[in-house]
C-alpha cells in the first residue's frame, strides 16, 4: 500500500509550508496556533491507467486536503490531542471539498498517522516580527543622510561625516 509522508513545514512542492489549527479557547488571544506536524496518509490505487497519468499531483494534492482538514480543526480537541484523533482526522479528509479531486487522482486515502505535532502561537510569531522590525528601525538598517542624502550603514555618514539621525 503506497503512502504519502508529510511535514507541514514544506510542501511537497517544496515551498515552505504550514498548518494552522483552530482552538476553543485561543491562545495569546488569537483563536489560532500554527502546528507543526509529521505523518503519513496511507493510500490504495483504485485507478491504475489515471494514477499512471497523474500521480505525480498526488503528493500535493494530499497536502492540501490535509491543511484544510487542519485549517477546520477537529471541533473541541486541543491542538497538542491530535494524535489521539487521528480516525476523526481521517473522516474529515475523505469528506473534505478536495475529496473529489483525490478519487480523481486514481486513490483512496485509508488511514491517516500522526507522528508528532507541536504547537506555536501566531501571536508569539506576530510579536517577535514586530520586535525584529523594531530593532532594525532603531539603527541596524542602512539610513540616509539628512545633510547629503547618501545611504550609510555606520552611525556616521561615509560621505560629509554627519552623525546618524
Amino acid at each position: 500500500m503506497p503512502v504519502f509522508n508529510f511535514n507541514s513545514d514544506t510542501e511537497p512542492s517544496g515551498k515552505k509550508g504550514s498548518f494552522t489549527y483552530p482552538v476553543s479557547v485561543p491562545v495569546d488571544g488569537l483563536p489560532f496556533v500554527r502546528l507543526h506536524v509529521t505523518g503519513q496518509i496511507a493510500y490504495e490505487i483504485t485507478d491504475p491507467m489515471r494514477n499512471n497519468a497523474v500521480g505525480a499531483r498526488i503528493p500535493q494534492t494530499l497536502y492540501l486536503a490535509l491543511k484544510e482538514v487542519f485549517l477546520k480543526g477537529v471541533p473541541g480537541v486541543d491542538p497538542r490531542e491530535i494524535p489521539m484523533h487521528e480516525a476523526d482526522l481521517f473522516n474529515m479528509l475523505r469528506q473534505g471539498t478536495l475529496s473529489p479531486m483525490i478519487e480523481n487522482l486514481g486513490i483512496r486515502p485509508v488511514a491517516v498517522k500522526i507522528n508528532s505535532v507541536s504547537t506555536e502561537s501566531m501571536m508569539r510569531l506576530f510579536m517577535e516580527a514586530q520586535q525584529k522590525a523594531q530593532a532594525q528601525q532603531a539603527g541596524t538598517g542602512p539610513w540616509s543622510c539628512p545633510n547629503c542624502g547618501a545611504q550609510n550603514k555606520g552611525r556616521f555618514c561615509e560621505y560629509c561625516g554627519s552623525p546618524k539621525p
